[in-house]
């Protein structure tokens, strides 16, 4: 198992987890409005600069999603 960040020149993905089958791509707001759908579909546009052939999963952590969980 791997876990850490990923960057190129341009990109950058807060979180890549991975494993000998497994991959999840990780983007963490600490903002309160969130629109959770164009950060997940920029964390896929971004993930695609990651070749692999793994099974692939995508989340967005946000500060409300860390609130909630803590109440």
């Amino acid at each position: 198992h791997k876990i850490g960040r990923w960057w190129n020149n341009k990109e950058e993905i807060d979180i890549v987890a991975f494993d000998d089958e497994h991959i999840c791509f990780i983007e963490c707001k600490w903002q309160n409005a969130v629109n959770k759908d164009k950060v997940k579909e920029a964390l896929i546009q971004k993930s695609s600069f990651i070749k692999n052939d793994k099974k692939t999963s995508f989340l967005v952590i946000t500060k409300e999603d860390y609130l909630k969980s803590t109440s």
